[in-house]
């Protein structure tokens, strides 16, 4: 069952007029209100302002009930109740200053009852007008709550977070962005046309004409290419106008450019992956969604700064971990093996030359069996830096295996790799290795071969080297071979 409204009249007395009261009480009781009569004068405000009441009927009778009086005392209070004022058919004076205080109408009274007619529609409109004030202050409420925990989600995610207008205007940023990039770098109320060239949010709406979505790349020469020979203008490469472009259609001159099927793949692939942004020290990928509001139309665009310096990382020490000889910390057979590989074909293919050093340790098994595996790993160890020292930069070495090891040298021709073996020979023959007694010194016997026209194979380079070493060994160690 539906509440009824409930109505309190308000008289200056409860002697003077009694029957026509009661009579508008019956009225309204007719019309499905409840209707109660107060007590006399201002002193029957008690009840209302107990929240009983939703409408309040003045009988303006001064000074027993002054409708003055009871709208400020009203206001005073922060009571928010609809007010209508009747007053005696003898006021003539002007009504406004009762609509000024806050009443919702004045209805003058007439001797034979005829305006209680006027009463029961009036306190309708004033129900409907109270409904629809707290309808819309129930949605503000709602609103300034839903704005306070919006921020406060934008505030407390892992992402940084961008929000541009359609306006071209930074409109909203959190605080993770300013962590990522660094405070201040992305200023709300900035015009991203006004940002520096170099700034991380111009260049990532620019990103698709890097991608290779332009004329010059493209190399078409039409000239009605909204980008031809203007690279710089952001309007022309997004969905968001620029403000600063006074205003051109940045969406029309999008869907124009969407037509060059260069484009359209880079900017299709531009909002499908992420983009990679290395700044302020950290790996960042970056995603960027457009914003659609109701009616599908095009509010905005949101930069999503994603922070993947810890995964990169992590993946960058699970890929030296797959490449590294635990032991010597030089690159391990795999990929020495790879490297090796791929210089072959680079050489065979662009005719430079190549050459590979094997590089074994001289009776190193009699060194583990008199001083310990331990010592031996620790000449390991120091033989691998010396190798790592003094090999050049294009050079790569690693651990082929045991007391074994490779360096591989492009651009070397054999005579150079024998001059580079013989300085290495001599550098290891004289150092004195920590492990080892003072009076001990450990030599090694290397191995060098080069590319030749007959090798089809990394294996027949390989096969050459391991040659030359066992010609090393025969010759009595401590020596270089080449083949």
């Amino acid at each position: 069952m539906a509440k009824k409204e409930r109505i309190l009249i308000v008289r200056a007395d409860k002697t003077r007029d009694e029957s026509r009261m009661v009579s508008l009480q019956e009225r309204l009781a007719g019309e499905g209100f409840e209707a109660d009569l107060s007590g006399a004068g201002e002193g029957a405000l008690e009840p209302l302002l107990s929240g009983r009441y939703d409408v309040l009927l003045v009988m303006h009778r001064p000074p027993g009930a002054d409708g003055h009086r009871i709208l400020q005392h009203l206001k005073e209070t922060g009571k928010e109740v609809p007010v209508i004022i009747i007053i005696v058919p003898l006021d003539e004076g002007d009504v406004s200053p009762f609509l000024r205080e806050g009443a919702f109408d004045v209805i003058r009274e007439t001797p034979d009852m005829s305006f209680a007619g006027q009463v029961p529609h009036c306190v309708r409109r004033a129900l409907g007008e109270r409904r629809l004030k707290e309808e819309r202050r129930e949605a503000e409420e709602r609103l300034a709550r839903e704005r306070v925990i919006s921020e406060a989600t934008l505030q407390s995610v892992v992402n940084g977070i961008v929000f541009i207008n359609t306006r071209g205007i930074i409109e909203k940023t959190n605080r993770t962005l300013d962590a990522l990039l660094g405070e201040g770098v992305a200023p709300v109320g900035e015009d991203i046309c006004g940002l520096p060239a170099d700034h991380p949010v111009r260049r990532l709406f620019l990103k698709p004409v890097e991608l290779g979505a332009c004329w010059e790349i493209r190399a078409c020469g039409d000239r009605d290419c909204p980008l031809y020979g203007r690279r710089d203008r952001i309007c022309w490469v997004s969905g968001v106008p620029c403000s600063r472009c006074n205003g051109e259609e940045g969406s029309d001159r999008l869907h124009s450019m969407l037509r060059c099927p260069v484009y359209r793949m880079a900017y299709e692939k531009f909002y499908s992956e992420p983009l990679e942004l290395d700044y302020n020290g950290r790996f960042l990928y970056v995603y960027r969604r457009n914003v659609i509001g109701e009616g599908g139309v095009l509010i905005g665009e949101i930069l999503d700064f994603i922070d993947m310096t810890a995964e990169r990382d992590y993946q960058e020490q699970l890929r030296l971990l797959s490449i590294t000889d635990p032991l010597t910390g030089l690159h391990n057979r795999r990929y020495i093996l790879d490297k090796l590989e791929e210089e072959f074909y680079e050489s065979r293919r662009y005719e430079r030359t190549l050459s590979l050093m094997l590089i074994d340790i001289d009776d190193f098994k009699r060194i583990n069996d008199t001083f310990g595996h331990p010592a031996g790993d620790e000449v390991l160890m120091q033989l691998s830096g010396i190798l790592e020292s003094k090999r050049r930069k294009s050079d790569v070495a690693g651990r082929f295996g045991g007391e074994e090891f490779i360096i591989v040298m492009s651009h070397t021709s054999c005579q150079d790799a024998v001059i580079m073996a013989e300085r290495l020979r001599e550098q290891i023959g004289t150092c004195t290795f920590t492990a080892l007694p003072s009076s001990l010194f450990v030599t090694v016997s290397i191995g060098v071969a080069s590319l030749a026209g007959t090798m089809r194979t990394t294996v027949d380079l390989l096969k050459a080297a391991d040659s030359a070493l066992y010609r090393a060994k025969s010759k009595g160690k401590n020596c270089v071979v080449a083949l």
